[in-house]
């Protein structure tokens, strides 16, 4: 385990993420940084515990997920925050450890498969109903976007650029 360095904030979102990553151990009911009890560790778990029902997930302090139903509970109650238009900054904190360890969770549990540019362009010309044709201003004529499309010929920058643009999305996914 790592040492937290003497005199360090930490907040219950802080403690989340100690906790998940395994830097803080909980040992009975007290809480032991790198094998040390640290009072300020017992200190924000209790905030943690200690919060009002309405910010909790299910009535109780987030923990680390271990079930499908725990995920969608703590999905549900991230979206239920994240709706509101007027947070209050108790809800905006509780909302970070959410984050956190579903992100951890969906880390260790969800594969996402790679693909390819092209197919990330022949998705979006689909869902929006384009043709060969459509692109052919942005990519620089039709046998390009062919070329393209039968994966002979890469994407440049500059029509990576273009559909982005085109498409509102990052440059990233033609990568």
């Amino acid at each position: 385990m790592r040492r937290i360095g003497h005199g360090q904030n930490l907040t219950p979102q802080c403690i989340a993420v100690y906790y998940t990553h395994g830097v803080i151990s909980v040992d009975g009911n007290r809480p032991k940084v790198g094998g040390l009890l640290d009072r300020r560790v017992e200190k924000c778990l209790q905030l943690l515990n200690g919060c009002q029902p309405k910010y909790l997930v299910e009535a109780e302090a987030p923990k680390i997920i271990s079930s499908s139903e725990q995920h969608q509970a703590y999905i549900s109650r991230l979206l239920e925050l994240q709706r509101k238009a007027h947070r209050s900054a108790e809800e905006t904190e509780t909302a970070k450890p959410l984050v956190v360890l579903i992100a951890d969770y969906e880390a260790k549990h969800f594969v996402v498969a790679k693909v390819s540019g092209v197919d990330v362009l022949r998705e979006l010309m689909a869902a929006h109903g384009l043709r060969q044709r459509d692109l052919a201003d942005d990519l620089g004529g039709e046998s390009i976007v062919s070329l393209i499309l039968q994966e002979k010929r890469q994407l440049n920058r500059q029509q990576m650029g273009k559909l982005s643009r085109r498409f509102h999305v990052s440059p990233a996914v033609f990568f």
